[in-house]
């Protein structure tokens, strides 16, 4: 490419088709990454927007994730397929057994 205008056009078609397939395949495994920011906080409009991609009223209920002695309603976006848990932690009743 040392200084061929030819390849450096070559060269700047592939850079731009890369761009956009790796652009595609991180929206595509955006949901199920690990530590990405929480979308749902750039759009003061929208607190129930998907925190995964952004998305208000696509959430849908799906149980619950149970700790100890607390648990978290879970949730599926419509829009991208990420699972996200609620902000309220509930306490569950506690069951004791007697020795």
């Amino acid at each position: 490419m040392a200084g061929d205008p030819k390849a450096w056009k070559l060269m700047k078609k592939y850079n731009r088709q890369d761009v956009v397939v790796l652009e595609q395949l991180y929206l595509r495994l955006r949901p199920w990454t690990t530590g990405h920011p929480n979308m749902a906080l750039f759009d003061d409009n929208h607190p129930d927007a998907c925190p995964k991609c952004g998305v208000s009223g696509q959430m849908q209920g799906r149980g619950w994730r149970y700790y100890s002695v607390t648990r978290r309603q879970r949730f599926q976006c419509q829009a991208c397929g990420g699972y996200s848990l609620g902000r309220i932690l509930e306490k569950t009743k506690v069951l004791y057994v007697a020795n």
